[in-house]
Protein backbone atom coordinates (compact mmCIF):
# COMPACT_ATOMS: atom_id res chain seq x y z
CA UNK A 1 0.00 0.00 0.00
CA UNK A 2 1.45 3.43 -0.95
CA UNK A 3 2.32 5.63 2.01
CA UNK A 4 1.53 9.31 2.32
CA UNK A 5 3.40 11.56 4.74
CA UNK A 6 1.83 14.98 5.38
CA UNK A 7 4.01 18.06 5.15
CA UNK A 8 4.78 20.18 8.19
CA UNK A 9 1.61 21.89 9.36
CA UNK A 10 -0.55 19.64 7.18
CA UNK A 11 -3.32 17.57 8.76
CA UNK A 12 -5.16 14.62 7.24
CA UNK A 13 -8.88 15.34 7.44
CA UNK A 14 -10.08 12.13 5.81
CA UNK A 15 -8.59 9.00 4.25
CA UNK A 16 -10.75 7.41 1.56
CA UNK A 17 -10.49 3.98 -0.08
CA UNK A 18 -12.34 3.75 -3.43
CA UNK A 19 -15.24 1.35 -3.87
CA UNK A 20 -14.32 -2.21 -4.84
CA UNK A 21 -16.34 -1.67 -8.01
CA UNK A 22 -13.41 0.38 -9.30
CA UNK A 23 -11.63 -2.91 -10.06
CA UNK A 24 -14.34 -3.84 -12.58
CA UNK A 25 -14.08 -0.33 -14.05
CA UNK A 26 -10.33 -0.67 -14.58
CA UNK A 27 -10.83 -4.01 -16.35
CA UNK A 28 -13.47 -2.61 -18.72
CA UNK A 29 -11.61 0.66 -19.31
CA UNK A 30 -8.41 -1.26 -20.06
CA UNK A 31 -10.19 -3.31 -22.71
CA UNK A 32 -11.73 -0.21 -24.27
CA UNK A 33 -8.41 1.63 -24.45
CA UNK A 34 -6.38 -1.36 -25.59
CA UNK A 35 -7.91 -1.68 -29.04
CA UNK A 36 -10.84 -4.04 -28.46
CA UNK A 37 -13.36 -1.24 -28.95
CA UNK A 38 -11.21 1.33 -30.76
CA UNK A 39 -7.90 1.33 -32.68
CA UNK A 40 -4.82 0.90 -30.53
CA UNK A 41 -2.19 3.63 -30.42
CA UNK A 42 1.49 2.73 -30.31
CA UNK A 43 3.16 -0.64 -29.80
CA UNK A 44 1.84 -2.83 -26.99
CA UNK A 45 3.61 -5.86 -25.55
CA UNK A 46 0.43 -7.61 -24.44
CA UNK A 47 -2.81 -6.16 -25.76
CA UNK A 48 -5.92 -6.79 -23.70
CA UNK A 49 -7.92 -7.83 -26.75
CA UNK A 50 -5.33 -10.52 -27.56
CA UNK A 51 -5.56 -11.82 -24.00
CA UNK A 52 -9.35 -11.85 -24.23
CA UNK A 53 -9.32 -13.77 -27.53
CA UNK A 54 -6.84 -16.30 -26.15
CA UNK A 55 -8.99 -16.76 -23.05
CA UNK A 56 -12.10 -17.31 -25.15
CA UNK A 57 -10.26 -19.82 -27.34
CA UNK A 58 -9.06 -21.75 -24.30
CA UNK A 59 -12.54 -21.76 -22.77
CA UNK A 60 -13.97 -23.12 -26.02
CA UNK A 61 -11.20 -25.72 -26.25
CA UNK A 62 -11.81 -26.95 -22.70
CA UNK A 63 -15.56 -27.06 -23.32
CA UNK A 64 -15.10 -29.20 -26.43
CA UNK A 65 -12.70 -31.54 -24.61
CA UNK A 66 -15.11 -32.02 -21.70
CA UNK A 67 -18.02 -32.70 -24.03
CA UNK A 68 -15.96 -35.24 -26.01
CA UNK A 69 -14.90 -37.08 -22.87
CA UNK A 70 -18.39 -37.13 -21.33
CA UNK A 71 -20.08 -38.33 -24.50
CA UNK A 72 -17.37 -40.85 -25.28
CA UNK A 73 -17.19 -39.63 -28.86
CA UNK A 74 -13.68 -38.18 -29.25
CA UNK A 75 -13.20 -36.19 -32.43
CA UNK A 76 -9.52 -37.21 -32.48
CA UNK A 77 -7.56 -40.24 -31.53
CA UNK A 78 -7.69 -40.98 -27.79
CA UNK A 79 -3.90 -41.13 -27.80
CA UNK A 80 -3.80 -37.48 -28.87
CA UNK A 81 -5.77 -36.25 -25.89
CA UNK A 82 -5.38 -36.96 -22.25
CA UNK A 83 -4.91 -35.51 -18.78
CA UNK A 84 -1.63 -33.88 -19.81
CA UNK A 85 -3.27 -31.82 -22.56
CA UNK A 86 -6.17 -30.81 -20.32
CA UNK A 87 -3.80 -29.85 -17.50
CA UNK A 88 -1.65 -27.83 -19.91
CA UNK A 89 -4.67 -25.96 -21.24
CA UNK A 90 -5.84 -25.21 -17.70
CA UNK A 91 -2.39 -23.91 -16.71
CA UNK A 92 -2.17 -21.71 -19.80
CA UNK A 93 -5.67 -20.41 -19.18
CA UNK A 94 -4.77 -19.60 -15.56
CA UNK A 95 -1.61 -17.73 -16.61
CA UNK A 96 -3.48 -15.65 -19.19
CA UNK A 97 -6.21 -14.75 -16.70
CA UNK A 98 -3.64 -13.93 -14.03
CA UNK A 99 -1.88 -11.50 -16.37
CA UNK A 100 -5.18 -9.97 -17.43
CA UNK A 101 -6.46 -9.44 -13.88
CA UNK A 102 -3.31 -8.66 -11.90
CA UNK A 103 -2.68 -5.17 -13.29
CA UNK A 104 -6.26 -3.86 -12.71
CA UNK A 105 -6.19 -5.44 -9.24
CA UNK A 106 -2.95 -3.67 -8.32
CA UNK A 107 -4.29 -0.40 -9.75
CA UNK A 108 -7.28 -0.66 -7.42
CA UNK A 109 -5.45 -2.06 -4.41
CA UNK A 110 -2.78 0.65 -4.41
CA UNK A 111 -5.14 3.57 -4.99
CA UNK A 112 -6.15 5.68 -1.99
CA UNK A 113 -7.27 9.27 -1.46
CA UNK A 114 -6.35 11.75 1.27
CA UNK A 115 -8.12 15.01 2.02
CA UNK A 116 -5.94 17.33 4.07
CA UNK A 117 -6.29 20.91 5.27
CA UNK A 118 -4.09 22.00 2.33
CA UNK A 119 -4.77 19.72 -0.64
CA UNK A 120 -6.37 16.64 -2.17
CA UNK A 121 -3.94 13.74 -2.63
CA UNK A 122 -4.20 10.61 -4.77
CA UNK A 123 -1.76 7.80 -4.07
CA UNK A 124 -1.60 5.19 -6.81
CA UNK A 125 0.74 2.91 -8.74
CA UNK A 126 1.22 -0.64 -9.95
CA UNK A 127 4.90 -1.35 -9.41
CA UNK A 128 6.00 1.99 -7.98
CA UNK A 129 3.88 4.44 -6.02
CA UNK A 130 3.10 7.86 -7.43
CA UNK A 131 1.24 10.85 -6.04
CA UNK A 132 -1.12 13.37 -7.62
CA UNK A 133 -2.30 16.39 -5.66
CA UNK A 134 -4.31 19.55 -6.09
CA UNK A 135 -4.12 22.52 -3.69
CA UNK A 136 -7.38 23.48 -2.05
CA UNK A 137 -6.78 27.07 -3.19
CA UNK A 138 -7.33 26.00 -6.81
CA UNK A 139 -10.74 24.50 -6.12
CA UNK A 140 -13.89 26.54 -6.76
CA UNK A 141 -17.56 25.49 -6.96
CA UNK A 142 -17.36 25.62 -10.77
CA UNK A 143 -14.24 23.45 -10.95
CA UNK A 144 -15.49 20.41 -9.05
CA UNK A 145 -18.36 18.13 -10.00
CA UNK A 146 -19.70 14.63 -9.51
CA UNK A 147 -19.65 12.55 -12.67
CA UNK A 148 -21.88 9.76 -13.89
CA UNK A 149 -20.29 8.51 -17.12
CA UNK A 150 -21.60 5.57 -19.11
CA UNK A 151 -18.90 3.25 -17.81
CA UNK A 152 -19.37 4.46 -14.22
CA UNK A 153 -23.10 3.75 -14.45
CA UNK A 154 -22.33 0.20 -15.61
CA UNK A 155 -19.98 -0.29 -12.66
CA UNK A 156 -22.37 1.32 -10.19
CA UNK A 157 -20.40 4.23 -8.73
CA UNK A 158 -19.80 7.96 -9.15
CA UNK A 159 -16.58 9.98 -9.11
CA UNK A 160 -15.40 13.48 -8.29
CA UNK A 161 -13.71 15.42 -11.09
CA UNK A 162 -11.71 18.64 -10.97
CA UNK A 163 -11.13 21.08 -13.82
CA UNK A 164 -12.75 23.29 -16.43
CA UNK A 165 -16.42 22.56 -17.08
CA UNK A 166 -15.67 22.81 -20.83
CA UNK A 167 -13.89 19.45 -20.57
CA UNK A 168 -16.57 17.88 -18.39
CA UNK A 169 -16.13 14.16 -19.06
CA UNK A 170 -19.69 13.15 -18.12
CA UNK A 171 -20.67 13.35 -21.79
CA UNK A 172 -18.03 10.80 -22.73
CA UNK A 173 -18.26 7.01 -22.53
CA UNK A 174 -15.07 6.94 -20.49
CA UNK A 175 -12.08 9.17 -19.83
CA UNK A 176 -8.38 8.58 -19.45
CA UNK A 177 -7.59 6.91 -16.16
CA UNK A 178 -6.54 9.13 -13.27
CA UNK A 179 -6.48 12.63 -14.66
CA UNK A 180 -7.83 15.32 -16.95
CA UNK A 181 -4.60 16.91 -18.04
CA UNK A 182 -2.64 17.19 -14.80
CA UNK A 183 -5.66 17.33 -12.48
CA UNK A 184 -6.58 14.35 -10.27
CA UNK A 185 -9.83 12.43 -10.38
CA UNK A 186 -11.32 10.74 -7.33
CA UNK A 187 -12.78 7.59 -8.86
CA UNK A 188 -15.46 5.54 -7.09
CA UNK A 189 -15.70 7.75 -4.01
CA UNK A 190 -18.19 6.51 -1.40
CA UNK A 191 -20.74 9.24 -0.56
CA UNK A 192 -19.52 11.61 -3.31
CA UNK A 193 -21.94 14.42 -2.40
CA UNK A 194 -20.66 14.52 1.19
CA UNK A 195 -17.03 14.40 0.07
CA UNK A 196 -17.59 17.18 -2.46
CA UNK A 197 -19.17 19.38 0.22
CA UNK A 198 -16.28 18.66 2.58
CA UNK A 199 -13.76 19.67 -0.09
CA UNK A 200 -15.61 22.90 -0.90
CA UNK A 201 -15.82 23.85 2.80
CA UNK A 202 -12.11 23.24 3.24
CA UNK A 203 -11.35 25.22 0.08
CA UNK A 204 -13.33 28.19 1.36
CA UNK A 205 -11.43 28.24 4.62
CA UNK A 206 -8.00 27.70 3.10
Amino acid sequence: MPEFTPEEGEEIIEKIKPSKRLLFYFILAGLMRSGLFRPAHGPEIISAWVILLISLFLILTLFVIVVMLLQGIPLISPSDIGPGYILGALILFSIVDAIFLTIPYLMYKRRIYYITNKRIVIMKGVIRSSMLSIPLGRITPSSIWISNTFLERICGFRSIYFGDEKINPTKSMFVERGSIGDLPILYAVPEPERVKELILNLAKSS
